[in-house]
């Protein structure tokens, strides 16, 4: 996925993924494109169950801001008490899952 490249601390708000379209059957999302700092509030079309792990291909910091309300509700993240938002500082890897009950993206590992 080919994020635009912004300003650094860039917030991506209800970030489509194609989850339900070409990204259908993924698991991985490649994240490429900024080249500042970049942070992500919500993510468009979670299912209960829904694995994802978001791969920063980027020498840049990537964040999930923990319910942000720049996101609809149902595309919050949330970190589980970790702090505002968690992120890697570079090439890394984050990985939720989505909570039909919590209505969230989870956070289950953050890896630099």
């Amino acid at each position: 996925m080919v994020l635009p490249n912004g300003f650094p601390g860039t917030l991506h708000h209800d970030l489509d993924l194609q989850l339900t379209g070409s990204n259908l059957f993924k698991t991985v999302i490649r994240i490429t494109g900024p080249s500042a700092w970049f942070s992500i509030t919500g993510i468009a079309d979670g299912t209960d169950g829904r694995h994802i792990l978001l791969l920063n291909m980027t020498n840049v910091a990537m964040n999930v801001e923990d319910d942000h309300a720049g996101s609809i509700a149902t595309n919050r993240i949330n970190s589980l008490g970790n702090g505002p938002s968690e992120g890697t500082q570079g090439n890394g890897a984050i990985e939720l899952v989505y909570d039909g009950v919590l209505a969230r993206w989870i956070v289950l590992a953050v890896r630099n």
